[in-house]
């Protein structure tokens, strides 16, 4: 690392002006000046692989050109949500709800039941997290929400699981992350 570097400059005090008596009856209206010392850091260094130089320059992932991310978020054999986002400074998103009337065999009720079920899928890319081999590091958070039993009707409520991590990424590289009830999330950069 450098080291930090001390700049001394000299400022004008904003002390009162002097009123010792001169020689001749005067007074002196002088400032004095005072050091100031102003310290810098130095830029940020990330160390390579062992025998090869360090890297000085670390682009932000914000002003990295978008990445594609493949994903496949499933429950055991059922297939959630399969598809591609691009992924740069703000982030992305997909976002599936369905409502629908409650299967027939629901126990009657004087209100009308619907079933909701929703699959909310978001990422973003982090700053400041390029390395020397090219990953980025991406949060990346599933949300499932389901009826709660496997009848599917409206008044026994919803069950709702999640699973939000942050996973490095090269090209080409794939994630695999494991939530409760069989949840899994599967992403690929391309």
């Amino acid at each position: 690392m450098f080291p930090a570097i001390a700049l001394v400059a000299l400022q004008a005090a904003a002390q009162p002006p002097s009123t010792t008596p001169q020689p001749g009856g005067m007074k002196s209206n002088s400032v004095e000046p005072q050091a100031v010392i102003v310290h810098t850091m130095p830029e940020p260094v990330v160390p390579g692989p062992p025998g090869r130089s360090f890297v000085y320059a670390i682009p932000e992932a914000n002003e990295a050109p978008p990445d594609l991310l493949e994903f496949r978020v499933r429950s055991g054999n059922e297939i959630l949500w399969e598809g591609r986002l691009r992924v740069a400074k703000p982030g992305a998103s997909m976002i599936q709800h369905i409502n629908e009337t409650e299967p027939s065999g629901c126990p009657p009720s004087a209100y009308a039941h619907s079933v909701h079920s929703s699959l909310t899928t978001s990422v973003q890319r982090a700053k400041l997290s390029i390395t020397p081999e090219g990953a980025f590091n991406y949060h990346v958070r599933v949300a499932w929400e389901r009826p709660s039993s496997g009848r599917g009707c409206g008044n026994e409520g919803a069950r709702r699981v999640e699973v939000s991590k942050g996973i490095d990424l090269r090209p080409e590289q794939s994630a695999t992350l494991k939530g409760d009830v069989g949840l899994v999330v599967e992403v690929r950069r391309r």
